[in-house]
C-alpha cells in the first residue's frame, strides 16, 4: 500500500505542483519503481493536468503498476 503524504498538492498520488524559485508554477508527475524514478513536467493549466494525469496512468500501466492507484474515487 502506497502512502499519500499530507504535503500532497493534488490529491493523486505522484502528481504534485511543482513551483520554482522565480514562482513558475508546473504539474509535475514522478513514478518509481525498482528504485527507478520516470519524471515529466507539464504546464500548470486545466490541459496540462488532463495530460499529466494521461502520462501519470499510461506509465504505470506500462510499469505494471495498478490503473486506480492514488487516483481519486
Amino acid at each position: 500500500m502506497y502512502k499519500m503524504y499530507s504535503t500532497n498538492t493534488s490529491g493523486i498520488t505522484g502528481l504534485s505542483i511543482n513551483t520554482s524559485q522565480f514562482d513558475y508554477k508546473e504539474w509535475r508527475v514522478q513514478v518509481q519503481k525498482d528504485g527507478v524514478k520516470h519524471r515529466k513536467d507539464f504546464p500548470y493549466t486545466d490541459e496540462g493536468l488532463d495530460q499529466a494525469i494521461g502520462w501519470l496512468i499510461e506509465t504505470r500501466h506500462s510499469l505494471g503498476i495498478h490503473d486506480k492507484h492514488g487516483m481519486p474515487a
